[in-house]
């Protein structure tokens, strides 16, 4: 008897061998996808992953450079510490980075000592596999600079400003006239110390904030910086400097900051438009080199100065259109000697003594407006330019016209001169420009003058008679005054 196969059953064993076959294939999965299944795992991105240099830093100063750390893994990667070696930081050292996710860390650098310095940082994590720590290299310099520093542009002060510096051996220059840019100083508040500190040429620099710990040993320049009112920052300045110069400031009303100066090698004090007298300098004895006072429109007296007792070379003292008062000058005459005081040409100011007796005798004296006080002498054609600009109807002193220069223009509003008229070695064949001169309270001179033929712009002051004498000699043409009363001024 044969019997029936039972084709239900044999396809539920099918069925059963199968999940069978699947179960065992699924538990020889790769361990490596497991893995990931179920543990976190790190990668650390850097600059070449491995290390973080930061080369060079200065001492007590710091420099902070990124790194990231990312989670390849499927769970969170908890980190619970990040250990660094000496002279480096985080600024973090526990976190949590999800599946897939990135943190930056930040890692600073910051040298007590001049040494180099290197280490690993490690993190302390839940990963079971990837780099867990990364080299950190760095080399301590020193805090001091030495030479000169050159600050050009706001970029190059904030540059060098994160550098950490305290001293500069040299001279700190800080501007450019070509190309100015710099508003803020605040970028070198590290700064303590320097032997020079020149600051030119920034019109849009309105404070001195950020140097208000400098010391500054031997040299001050400020010039230029229109918007400044006061240099008080500058509370480290010594009492004694080689150079002081204070020039070109339109709305500088202040001096204070200059109030301790004791001895100074040099003083240039120029083109600072508001300020009326040097009272600032009354603590000031000593001048080694020389005195350069010029071009400050509203300074009536130098009185600040009555304690100086010595200037080692000249004094320049012009174009103070104001300036009327010397007698703040008369005890470094009458304490140096008047022999060893030597003083450059007095010109355009209000009162223009000829030298240290002229002080002496008369130290101070009013003077009307319109009137040039003093001796001028014009060599060059700006020079007769500026002097005529100034419209002035009397001189009340003596005019040189030399070499260099002529006389066209000149009398467009003189008329009178209280000393000598002298006329030296000029090109010009006339004297055209004079015609308005009415009188010359001494003598007239005209020498030297190879071309000149034609004196007829002197009719009216020769024919008044309201000159001393006329002394005329080697020009092309030397007429007397006879000549001019006979209408023969000219060849």
């Amino acid at each position: 008897m044969i019997k029936q196969l039972n084709l239900p059953g044999l396809f539920k064993l099918k069925l059963l061998l199968i999940a069978l076959l699947l179960i065992g294939c699924s538990s020889e999965n790769d361990p490596k996808e497991d893995e990931m299944a179920q543990n976190a795992m790190i990668e650390i991105i850097s600059e070449n992953n491995t290390t973080i240099d930061f080369g060079q830093v200065v001492q007590g100063a710091a420099l902070t450079k990124q790194f990231e750390i990312k989670n390849t893994g499927s769970i969170d990667l908890i980190i619970s510490n990040i250990t660094t070696p000496a002279a480096f930081t985080v600024n973090q050292n526990a976190v949590t980075v999800s599946p897939s996710a990135t943190v930056v860390v930040e890692v600073t650098f910051s040298p007590e000592t001049m040494s180099a310095i290197s280490g690993d940082l490690i993190i302390i994590s839940n990963a079971i596999s990837g780099e867990n720590s990364l080299l950190l290299s760095g080399i301590g310099t020193s805090n001091i600079f030495e030479g000169d520093v050159i600050l050009r542009s706001q970029q190059e002060i904030d540059d060098f400003g994160a550098l950490g510096y305290i001293e500069i051996t040299g001279n700190l220059y800080i501007g450019d006239a070509s190309s100015p840019s710099i508003t803020d100083l605040t970028a070198l508040s590290n700064l303590e110390a320097t032997n020079g500190l020149d600051i030119k040429y920034n019109p849009q620099l309105s404070s001195l904030q950020g140097l208000e710990n400098l010391a500054i040993e031997n040299r001050l320049v400020l010039v230029a910086n229109n918007l400044i009112e006061n240099y008080n920052v500058l509370s480290g300045i010594s009492n004694t400097l080689s150079i002081l110069q204070i020039a070109q400031h339109p709305n500088l009303n202040d001096l204070s900051a200059f109030e301790n100066m004791t001895s100074l090698g040099y003083l240039f004090f120029s083109n600072n438009d508001l300020i009326t007298d040097l009272s600032v300098f009354l603590n000031l004895t000593t001048i080694i080199n020389k005195l350069e006072i010029t071009n400050n429109v509203s300074l009536t007296n130098l009185d600040g100065l009555t304690n100086v007792i010595h200037v080692g070379n000249t004094i320049s003292i012009s174009f103070n259109e104001q300036l009327s008062s010397y007698c703040g000058l008369v005890n470094l005459i009458q304490t140096q000697g008047l022999q060893f005081i030597s003083f450059v040409e007095m010109r355009y100011n209000r009162y223009n003594p000829s030298g240290a007796s002229a002080i002496i005798n008369q130290c101070e004296k009013a003077v009307a407006d319109g009137v040039y006080d003093g001796f001028i002498r014009i060599g060059d054609t700006s020079a007769r330019d500026y002097f005529i600009s100034k419209n002035y109807t009397t001189i009340d002193g003596e005019l040189a016209i030399v070499s260099g220069a002529d006389t066209t223009g000149l009398t467009n509003t003189l008329t009178n001169i209280t000393g000598d008229l002298f006329i030296s070695s000029i090109t010009s064949t006339d004297l055209n420009g004079l015609e308005n001169l009415t009188a010359v309270g001494a003598n007239i001179y005209v020498n030297n003058c190879s071309n000149l033929t034609d004196f007829c712009a002197l009719n009216n002051v020769i024919n008044s008679g309201n000159f001393n004498t006329l002394s005329v000699s080697n020009n092309a043409y030397n007429p007397s005054v006879s000549d001019f009363n006979s209408g023969n001024c000219s060849l």
